[in-house]
């Protein structure tokens, strides 16, 4: 055995227990959302009506009569997302991007109505994308907007890791512990969580620049927050 640095093999040697599990062996080697969660409605609802969870059935679907109450959450999904599907040599779907985006992007397009509908979504002239900010590690999230411009009304979405995703959000906080209490259900479940949320922007820039909080020149705060994904590779 080969070791780069000494300290690494005294830190190991500290090791009382490793536990380990090949992807693929236990598990489906897929990230999946089994769940959505949704607001009743609207955000400014969640401090009285708390907020809805919708789960991935045993047979594997989502259940239809809660389609309706996932539209938006799963409209943002769509939208704001850097995985694509395209056909294989063999005239199959293939899913391409990090599995995390995937993921939201095949359970978007299940609650949406296929693959298909989710294309026709990404492809209307008002949902077309004009700005992006990828995920990195220092941001934890990403941000896409979406319009048509020059001067018109858009609108932005940003999808992330909950807490950076909530410090730019407008909820109370009634809402924001009931969302926080919501996460903490998640994570118990061994779930990873993303968090989502939109504003409109009434007066665009006449080009949209920035990178981060500091420096964007478009508003970066009162967004309305629009639900959760939870995200998990299933067992087998």
């Amino acid at each position: 055995v080969l070791v780069r640095k000494i300290d690494a093999v005294e830190t190991l040697g500290c090791v009382s227990v490793f536990c380990s599990d090949k992807t693929g062996t236990l598990t489906k080697g897929e990230m999946t959302v089994q769940d959505f969660v949704v607001c009743p409605g609207s955000a400014a609802a969640i401090s009285k009506q708390g907020l809805t969870v919708v789960h991935r059935e045993a047979k594997g679907d989502f259940p239809k009569e809660a389609a309706e109450s996932c539209q938006a959450v799963a409209l943002c999904g769509i939208l704001n997302n850097g995985a694509e599907l395209k056909k294989d040599v063999d005239g199959s779907d293939l899913w391409t991007g990090s599995p995390t985006e995937v993921a939201i992007l095949r359970a978007s397009s299940e609650v949406q109505g296929g693959p298909k509908q989710a294309k026709v979504l990404r492809e209307k002239p008002e949902h077309h994308k004009i700005f992006e900010i990828p995920f990195n590690s220092e941001n934890k999230w990403m941000l896409t907007i979406h319009g048509q411009h020059p001067g018109g009304k858009v609108f932005a979405i940003l999808k992330g890791a909950p807490d950076r995703v909530l410090n730019f959000c407008a909820v109370d906080p009634v809402a924001k512990t009931k969302i926080e209490e919501q996460m903490q259900v998640l994570m118990n479940d061994a779930r990873r969580v993303l968090a989502i949320a939109r504003r409109d922007i009434t007066a665009p820039p006449p080009k949209f620049e920035g990178t981060c909080p500091s420096d964007c020149n478009f508003p970066l705060r009162d967004f309305e927050f629009v639900g959760l994904y939870g995200i998990e590779d299933p067992p087998k």
